[in-house]
This record gives structure tokens, sequence and C-alpha cells, in this order.
């Protein structure tokens, strides 16, 4: 099953082609407020890497947050057009979900922490090999949630994020029982994401496509896009 995965809820966006267990291709790009205005260029780029076209996709993997305001709409808003353009089912997960993956590519309970501004950070728990939250994305001040975060998961465990750039020693002082990585791997990994979806499509199935939202979190206090989305059917 080839997967396109899509996750534009932080300042770098990423998308990927996975071909069940092989990456095709996949990119990462700093986008910072400009998600809307690259995200087709960049998936443009994507396929020709692979060398497939337009409609060898055969399901979607969406990152539906939390993050930034505009920018998760962005993604969710591709993949939800593209999957009833093309008629392709998606599956939608928490960023946080595909950053712990990122952290902990080979399994166990990976905490992923990301700065959400305002002094604050969003944060989260999960047993990958399981597939499930122990602590759902969360938002709040850092150290308290590292303490609760730690407690939760009661031993080993691997801890990254953004977040840590900001908030390391807060987050480090109430974490004490991670293993933290290191910040150069703070990004979203779209072949994470992937296998994610992948796993969860063949265990629970396709998300509702009228139904799928953003996981803000956060009550949301942000505007739509400047830049209008072309039409996914388009690409």
């Amino acid at each position: 099953m080839r997967v396109l995965a899509l996750d534009t809820s932080m300042q770098h966006g990423t998308a990927a082609l996975v071909d069940e267990g092989r990456v095709l291709a996949e990119i990462t790009f700093l986008a910072g407020h400009a998600q809307a205005e690259k995200m087709f260029p960049m998936l443009d780029a994507l396929f020709s890497l692979a060398g497939l076209g337009k409609g060898d996709v055969d399901l979607l993997a969406v990152g539906v947050g939390p993050g930034g305001f505009t920018s998760v709409r962005v993604g969710l808003s591709t993949a939800k057009g593209l999957s009833l353009a093309r008629g392709v089912p998606v599956v939608g997960l928490p960023s946080l979900r595909a950053l712990a993956r990122t952290l902990s590519p080979a399994g166990g309970r990976a905490a992923a922490f990301v700065d959400a501004g305002r002094g604050e950070v969003y944060a989260a728990l999960y047993d990958l090999d399981a597939g499930r939250a122990l602590v759902e994305p969360t938002l709040g001040e850092a150290g308290a949630l590292a303490a609760h975060i730690d407690a939760t998961a009661g031993g080993d465990y691997v801890l990254g994020g953004d977040g840590l750039l900001k908030y390391g020693d807060a987050i480090a002082a109430g974490a004490p029982s991670a293993r933290v990585v290191s910040t150069a791997f703070r990004e979203i990994r779209g072949s994470a994401l992937a296998f994610e979806a992948l796993r969860v499509h063949a265990e629970e199935g396709p998300s509702d496509v009228d139904s799928l939202e953003p996981l803000y979190v956060r009550p949301s206090d942000a505007a739509l896009p400047k830049t209008p989305l072309r039409d996914p059917s388009a690409i």
C-alpha cells in the first residue's frame, strides 16, 4: 500500500511517500508562515523524486495537530481535498504521535514536547508498541507537564521535540527517568507519520473525512490562510 503522508503543524512541514516498509521519498522544509504557498510545489517535487504519478496513492495520512492554528489546517485541508477528489481513504493522527515515532523508531514509550508559545508546551506520551496514548496531547507549563508524564511513564522512555530548545532545563528537571533525544531530531518525519497511519488503517480502518478536524488543544483565535490552496484535484 502506497501512502502519502503530510504534516504542516509546525514551523517545518514534512511529506513522505511510503510503500509498505519502504520510504520512496521524503521532504522536510522550513515553511514558517508560508505552508500554504509551499504545499503544492513540495508535493510536485515529492512525486517526482519517488517516480510516481499522482494517481499512485492508496492511502493518505495527515497530522491533525496540535500546532500552529493556520498551518495545521493547511495540511488537513489538502489531505481532505485529495481524499474527496481522488477517492482515497485518509487517516488523521495527532502530530505528537508522529513526532513520538520519529523520536523512537523502534517503538517503546516516547514523549513529545513542542513549543506552543505563550510560555507553554504541547506534550503527549505514547506507548508505540501498543499504539495508544498514555497521556493525550495536553497544553501546559513545561516542568509540570514533564513531571506528570514522568510519573505516568513509570520508568524508562525517550523524550524529545522542539520544546526542549526553550524549556530544556525545566523538562529535564521534571522528567528524570527520560532518555532525552538530541534536539537535532526535533522535527516530525513524514515517513514516521506514514508508518503510524498504516498501522491504524490496518487495525481500525480510515478516518471519516467529513468529521476529521484539527486537534488544536488550545482554543483557536486564528484566521484562515491568506493564500488560497490550489484545487487538490489538480495535482
